[in-house]
């Protein structure tokens, strides 16, 4: 139980100076807690899912390489966008997998 707050902690106060760095300006920080989000919460899902599923820790991981690249500029920018379009596919996928349309006339 402790490893579960713990990493909700992580995750929540990464987020917190993340977006206190933003609105303050701080460049140097914003690039070091925007990275931190996304395997927080990686983990922190992985921590509290008996079953995780495959997709959304594969939309997380390229989150995470999305946020990293655009970091960078150039061909990173570009990296960091298609890292992002690959993600939100996989949470499509993932989620269409959850969705019956059975109902639906």
């Amino acid at each position: 139980m402790f490893i579960k707050i713990f990493l909700f902690a992580i995750f929540i106060l990464s987020s917190v100076v993340n977006v206190l760095s933003i609105a303050k300006d701080k460049k140097l920080l914003t690039n070091i807690s925007k990275p931190i989000i996304m395997p927080a919460l990686l983990l922190f899902y992985i921590s509290i899912t008996p079953s995780p599923n495959t997709f959304i820790i594969l939309a997380i991981i390229f989150g995470f390489l999305g946020d990293v690249f655009l970091i960078g500029t150039g061909l990173f920018f570009i990296a960091g966008l298609l890292s992002f379009l690959i993600g939100h596919a996989l949470y499509i996928i993932a989620l269409l997998g959850q969705v019956s349309f059975s109902n639906v006339p």
